[in-house]
């Protein structure tokens, strides 16, 4: 279970980073993603939702219901690049993730986590 501490959001990324770094699988307590598929049924991407901590959740820019489709340069509509992509997220390096939002794709920048 991810839980930051209590105070301004670059520390609570801080602390979700490095409980990240020493308990990969805690991933999923900030955040649950599932197969996101096109009228057609080809996976495009991951359907992301809140996990544990919807706060940090909120703070990182995601709203439920976004479909992350790229993370830096790794198309997630190829299943071989998740595990490439949770590396990047967890590594601290500035992430950029694109979005499909209530139809619109965006871009949210992840630079603290």
């Amino acid at each position: 279970r991810v839980r930051g501490p209590v105070g301004d959001p670059q520390s609570r990324l801080a602390a979700v980073r490095q409980q990240l770094n020493r308990n990969p699988a805690a991933m999923a307590g900030l955040l649950r993603a599932s197969v996101h598929k096109d009228e057609a049924g080809k996976m495009i991407g991951y359907a992301l939702s809140p996990g544990n901590d919807p706060v940090m959740f909120a703070e990182l820019g995601l709203v439920e219901g976004d479909v992350a489709l790229q993370v830096n340069d790794m198309e997630l509509s190829d299943p071989n690049n998740s595990a490439r992509a949770l590396q990047v997220l967890r590594s601290g390096e500035p992430v950029t993730v694109r979005l499909l939002r209530n139809g619109q794709e965006q871009v949210v920048n992840l630079d603290g986590l």
